[in-house]
């Protein structure tokens, strides 16, 4: 319902309207200066040509004519006038002296509401709106809604529940934006359960809502169901235009579901085609981790031609390790040593590979090296140890 509807008279002036309709003729009905139903037609004809001045001075004359009855209705065309002519404290000013005279207006409580919401009083707003919801007949959800919004504004969540809950309880279709400040709420009160159930049954209705499968896929990773977060969040990239942190966002879930391949693939959307070393070594070990070994040594050794590291030498001798080319990790750790490695972890992995091609010796010097690293130094006594026994 719109703040002080155009050009139809409220509802208080159209009873009245009625009423003097059906009055006798008799001669103080014919006088138009004390006429009320006349003041109140002038009024409401003033406001609709926008001249809000006449329009009070109209109510203004009403009111010395009638000083010891006002109607309601006078404060409820004073407020408007105030009110379109952008003077707020005015407007709630006469809304609140109507409401004393007709308490049981709803009409009065929702236009105070309104002018309460325009002023930031959302505590005010928030009240009066539920007060006219109470008053009102209908049962739309409408004014409920407006309050819900107004507690919310306040980041009263409780509150903002409770109404919303009322809301429900009208039996009456959720609009869209009813939904979403639910869901909203629910993400605010971190009721992650709820939140997922009523974002999948808003999904259902506006599939296309790009940014609520985001929302989704965020409520999703609230409950470890990476696997649903990343479906939700492919479809969020289906319907938007996906920036690089969407990509990036999307690969951090795969590697959380353990789909390290769709988490490079990823990366790969995020960086393009000209990432940066850094970026490279990342999708290298992404592409390790989903064991396409061909794949990260393409380019791992890319960047090694551009910037050559210990790190990325003992990259390559890893991805070789998980792929059981012993002579092949010999080389690149030791390459990695020779490069500036410091740890003890090229020495360790040389000495088990040296193991797996039966070269004693060469494992046992690895080995002993790799035990001078405190951190390592108990995996490589336990491998000497069982040489020796053996």
């Amino acid at each position: 319902m719109r703040l002080f509807r155009g050009r139809l008279l409220p509802p208080l002036l159209q009873i009245m309207t009625i009423a003097l309709l059906l009055l006798p003729h008799s001669g103080a009905a014919q006088e138009l200066g004390k006429d009320p139903g006349k003041y109140f037609q002038d009024a409401q004809r003033a406001i609709d040509n926008k001249d809000y001045g006449q329009a009070r001075k109209i109510i203004q004359a009403y009111l010395q004519d009638n000083p010891k009855n006002p109607s309601a209705l006078a404060y409820e065309l004073l407020g408007s006038a105030w009110h379109r002519e952008g003077n707020l404290q005015e407007a709630r000013a006469a809304l609140q002296k109507g409401i004393e005279l007709a308490p049981g207006s709803s009409e009065l409580h929702q236009n105070l509401a309104a002018v309460a919401y325009q002023m930031n009083d959302f505590e005010r707003a928030a009240t009066a709106y539920e007060e006219a919801h109470k008053l009102s007949k209908k049962t739309d959800g409408e004014l409920l809604y407006r309050a819900a919004v107004s507690y919310a504004k306040l980041d009263r969540t409780e509150e903002v529940k409770r109404v919303l809950e009322e809301l429900a309880g009208l039996k009456i279709e959720m609009q869209q934006a009813w939904l979403q400040l639910k869901i909203q709420n629910q993400v605010v009160l971190a009721d992650w359960n709820n939140a997922a159930k009523h974002l999948q049954a808003y999904l259902d209705r506006f599939s296309s809502d790009a940014s609520y499968w985001k929302l989704l896929s965020q409520v999703r990773v609230k409950q470890q169901n990476y696997v649903a977060a990343a479906t939700a969040l492919e479809i969020y990239c289906a319907l938007a235009e996906p920036d690089r942190s969407d990509w990036e966002e999307l690969a951090e879930i795969y590697f959380a579901a353990n789909v390290p391949l769709q988490a490079a693939r990823s990366l790969e959307k995020a960086w393009g085609p000209n990432p940066s070393p850094e970026q490279r070594d990342k999708l290298a070990k992404a592409y390790a981790r989903a064991l396409a070994f061909d794949r990260a040594l393409e380019i791992l050794n890319q960047t090694i031609a551009e910037q050559p590291s210990p790190a990325r030498y003992l990259e390559i001798g890893k991805v070789h390790y998980q792929n059981r080319r012993w002579q092949q990790a010999i080389e690149a750790l030791n390459a990695s040593l020779q490069a500036g490695g410091a740890d003890g972890l090229p020495q360790l992995l040389i000495g088990v590979s040296a193991l797996e091609l039966g070269d004693l010796d060469a494992a046992r010097q690895a080995l002993r090296e790799a035990a001078k690293d405190p951190s390592r130094a108990s995996q490589a006594t336990d491998l000497l140890q069982a040489i020796q026994v053996n």
